[in-house]
């Protein structure tokens, strides 16, 4: 039996990380030609990251764009026959059914012509998918994929976060989550440099414990400059809370 007097600081520790985290892939399937980036880089937004194997796709445009053209062609003379057609008619020489069939006809070689076009922006979008950019500015945290690689579309390749939105994930156990939830503040020290300190922010703890580890993920805002922190250094949470006193503590058994 101890003394049921509770600590006014309690500390967790933790990694810090970005609230903002992509997990970027291929909207197309094929093998991986080329990677320009490692973990830790800083990318800006609309740069290149990876490249697949884009021969079958280039060939599949150039097949759209030659069928596109040939319905362009065949349009192109629906429309001046059913222009001959639409003066014979009005002289009397052709019948109405026979220009009916001719402005029918017309009208399927423009819906041809509408429907290659779309084929054709689609394998030039295809195209343009097998290189990877980053959507917007940010940091690399994880590649996983290697040249060589043949990966699927949707398949995650790499991981990228935004340095400016950073935050102290930490595992609180069953135990610490009303002293948590009841604190008055938070603050952050990085075990790289402890003379450096910074305020926290509560902003999530998980619904459900971890079934393994059976702790709650909890995730905290930090107020820091710009540059001071960098992603995945080890840091630690100190919550503030109001000292207890009075009572006794009696083990559980």
């Amino acid at each position: 039996i101890t003394d049921a007097a509770g600590p006014g600081t309690i500390t967790y520790a933790g990694d810090i990380r970005s609230a903002y985290e992509s997990q970027l892939g291929f909207q197309v399937a094929g093998r991986i030609i080329s990677r320009s980036v490692e973990p830790g880089d800083t990318v800006r937004a609309g740069q290149a990251l990876f490249r697949i194997d884009g021969s079958d796709y280039a060939r599949a445009a150039d097949s759209a764009a030659a069928q596109t053209g040939a319905a362009q062609s065949a349009a192109a003379t629906q429309a001046a026959d059913l222009a001959r057609s639409r003066a014979l008619l009005k002289q009397g020489f052709i019948s109405q059914a026979e220009y009916d069939q001719q402005k029918a006809t017309t009208d399927q070689a423009q819906a041809q012509l509408r429907a290659a076009r779309a084929q054709g922006g689609t394998a030039s979008a295809q195209l343009g998918r097998t290189v990877l950019t980053a959507p917007r500015a940010g940091v690399v945290t994880k590649v996983e994929g290697e040249v060589g690689q043949v990966v699927g579309a949707g398949q995650i390749v790499i991981t990228l976060a935004d340095p400016a939105r950073p935050e102290i994930a930490v595992a609180l156990p069953e135990g610490g989550l009303g002293a948590v939830r009841s604190a008055r503040s938070f603050a952050i020290r990085l075990w790289s440099d402890p003379t450096r300190r910074y305020t926290a922010t509560l902003r999530s703890i998980a619904g459900a414990a971890d079934p393994v580890t059976r702790t709650f993920a909890a995730k905290f805002a930090i107020a820091a400059p710009a540059g001071a922190l960098h992603i995945g250094e080890t840091a630690e949470l100190a919550v503030e809370t109001e000292r207890t006193r009075g009572g006794v503590l009696v083990p559980l058994t």
